[in-house]
């Protein structure tokens, strides 16, 4: 059986998965073990990350949160003089992707834009785990490609956490149930 390649993002209530200086610190007020990360964490064999988000988790002054993960980050420019264990940079993100999805990994698209677009694209992602955040930002880094094709999902599920979070799930439409939601 092949794995999951799950799209598990945050937005804030007008789309934006950034603010426009490309921070999530707006984010930190949601940040809570009621919506089950670390559950989802557990079952996550590998995370992909886009050069600034693994920017942006270098620069916190915080321990490394994917230690014992496989971290593939899809950068052009070779990484800091000595990335966590399990880092690497990767320039073919497809074909890390689908090596991962074959081999049976259960894969995280934890960001950004630039990794989700080139997926999306290909058809490798398998389930959009979508956080609706309740702020409004009014301008930032949208989750989407301004003029995206159009793809049509399946709602999987939705819930409510009292924090004000919504989580939304979904599935390429006419594909099989079984992902993590």
């Amino acid at each position: 059986m092949g794995g999951q390649v799950i799209l598990m993002i945050a937005t804030s209530l007008d789309g934006y998965i950034a603010d426009s200086a490309g921070g999530v610190a707006w984010l930190e007020p949601f940040d809570s073990e009621e919506v089950g990360m670390a559950a989802f964490l557990a079952v996550v064999d590998v995370v992909v990350l886009g050069r600034r988000t693994y920017d942006q988790l270098r620069a916190m002054d915080e321990p490394w949160p994917y230690a014992g993960k496989r971290v593939e980050v899809l950068t052009r420019r070779p990484l800091d003089d000595s990335p966590p264990p399990g880092v690497r940079a990767t320039g073919d993100l497809q074909a890390t992707v689908r090596q991962a999805r074959q081999a049976g990994r259960t894969v995280w698209i934890c960001g950004g834009r630039s990794v989700i677009a080139p997926l999306l694209a290909a058809g490798l992602i398998d389930e959009v785990e979508l956080y609706t955040v309740p702020v409004i930002l009014g301008r930032g880094i949208p989750l989407w490609e301004p003029g995206a094709q159009r793809y049509r999902w399946d709602l999987l599920s939705v819930e409510g956490f009292r924090n004000g979070l919504v989580r939304s799930c979904y599935q390429p439409r006419n594909e099989e149930q079984t992902g993590f939601c």
